[in-house]
Parts: C-alpha cells; sequence; structure tokens
C-alpha cells in the first residue's frame, strides 16, 4: 500500500526533471547561439566577413559536436552575424569599400569613425533582431 503513494510522487519527479532538462537544453542552445551570433557581428566588423565566416567555420563543427543543436541555429547565427556585422564599419565588407570609393570619386570624403558612427545603431538594431528572432525560433521549435 505504501509503494503504491510513492508512484505519484515518482511520476511527479521525473516529469519534473524530464522538462527542467528540456529548459537547460534549449538555454544551452539560445546562448551557444547568441555567442555566435554577436561574437561574428562584432568581429566580421573590423574583419572581412568572408574570411572570418572560413576561419569559424570549423569552431562551429567543434561546438555542435560537443553540443549537438538541431535545426542548423549556430550556422544561422554565424551567417546573420557575420553579414550583418560586415556593415559595422568601413573595412568590415568590400561593398562598404567600394561605397566608400565611388563616395570620394564624386567628392565625398567618408572617415572611417563617420562611417562607424552612421552604421553602428543600424548594425546594433539588426543584431538584436536576430536575436530576438533566433530565440524565439529555438523556444518555440525545439
Amino acid at each position: 500500500m505504501a509503494m503504491d503513494a510513492l508512484i505519484p510522487v515518482v511520476v511527479f519527479v521525473a516529469v519534473y526533471v524530464t522538462i527542467a532538462f528540456e529548459w537547460l537544453n534549449k538555454a544551452v542552445a539560445a546562448v551557444l547561439g547568441l555567442m555566435v551570433l554577436w561574437v561574428s557581428g562584432f568581429a566580421s566588423g573590423f574583419i572581412d566577413n568572408i574570411p572570418f565566416t572560413i576561419t569559424m567555420i570549423p569552431i562551429v563543427h567543434t561546438l555542435l559536436a560537443a553540443r549537438p543543436i538541431p535545426h542548423d541555429i549556430l550556422w544561422w547565427a554565424l551567417s546573420l552575424g557575420a553579414c550583418l556585422g560586415g556593415n559595422l564599419t568601413l573595412i568590415g565588407a568590400s561593398a562598404n569599400i567600394v561605397s566608400a570609393g565611388i563616395l570620394l570619386r564624386q567628392g565625398h570624403g567618408l572617415t572611417f569613425s563617420e562611417f562607424t558612427r552612421k552604421s553602428a545603431p543600424g548594425t546594433i538594431l539588426s543584431l538584436m533582431i536576430s536575436s530576438l528572432v533566433l530565440t524565439v525560433y529555438l523556444w518555440v521549435w525545439l
């Protein structure tokens, strides 16, 4: 009779532990995704985004080998961070340098600090929106 009373308690604990592990899995996936997004976003602002992305491929493979995360979230985070982060500074992407050259030919100079001052708010906003999208996707579909 006493064993019958323990069954609901054991079931409750098992369900609670399962839910806690699911939440922890989502939290770790979100933290890793956001870390890759923001690090790649700021790094690709100062390093051309294509070489940076190529350099990060083995690192993302290592992260995924240590902690498998479904739905290619880390690859999306790397792609979004490198692409959007390239807008942060004048040297972040080749298109920025080409655009500055066109401006210079037209008689309008643009310094590194002017470009960064004007582009930083948009870059940070786009990285914040990407963070929100990745996090919501993880919590809804993981």
